[in-house]
């Protein structure tokens, strides 16, 4: 009976799919946040009459504009939107004391390593470079099927990284430090406004 128990509360401390998925959307949201505040800029900008975007023969359509761009300013603009999926941001926050990003954090849960130690930034780098590429596949079916039906709740990512996700937040009170948030949200912003106002 107390191995029962003692496996009843193991189970509760793990994050199931709901507050992934939640915290995975509002993270999500806040990190592309920034692709809305760079269009708004470069919008107030073209109206103020201080960046102009042409195309061959002055034509001003997206396509044209698009097609007549040379390959290092469509690499950066291409590169920018990666980086407003949020590599940096996840990176930088779930290997902080906090080892949360912000929608974690809301939801109470965070990410550790299987022996429940912090993660270090190759390690989250590599958490995210994996669920990038399961997402880019289409294997989040997979990941939805294995957090619900494994006792650990873990991903594919988390297999990979030898991370697990868990309810609360870890017994550290260590601020995040604003530097990580800096850079996790202001590089993505600076690279992705200098893309824009490149071409």
């Amino acid at each position: 009976m107390s191995t029962e128990l003692a496996e009843d509360r193991e189970s509760l401390l793990y994050a199931g799919l709901g507050r992934r998925l939640g915290a995975y959307l509002l993270d999500f949201a806040l990190s592309t946040s920034i692709l809305i505040v760079v269009g708004v800029i470069v919008r107030i900008l073209g109206v103020a009459g201080l960046w102009h975007p042409t195309g061959p023969g002055g034509q001003r359509d997206p396509v044209g504009i698009w097609r007549a761009l040379g390959g290092a300013a469509r690499f950066s603009i291409i590169f920018g939107y990666l980086l407003c999926l949020g590599p940096i941001y996840f990176v930088l926050f779930e290997s902080s004391p906090w080892q949360a990003t912000f929608g974690k954090r809301l939801l109470q849960i965070h990410v550790t390593r299987d022996d429940r130690s912090r993660i270090g930034i190759l390690r989250s780098l590599s958490r995210w470079l994996a669920k990038f590429i399961s997402i880019w596949f289409g294997l989040s079916l997979i990941s939805i099927i294995t957090i619900t039906a494994t006792k650990t709740e873990k991903a594919l990512h988390d297999y990979v990284a030898s991370t697990v996700v868990l309810r609360g937040r870890p017994d550290s009170s260590s601020l995040l430090g604003s530097w990580r948030a800096v850079l996790g949200l202001g590089i993505p912003f600076v690279w992705t406004l200098l893309a824009f106002l490149w071409t």
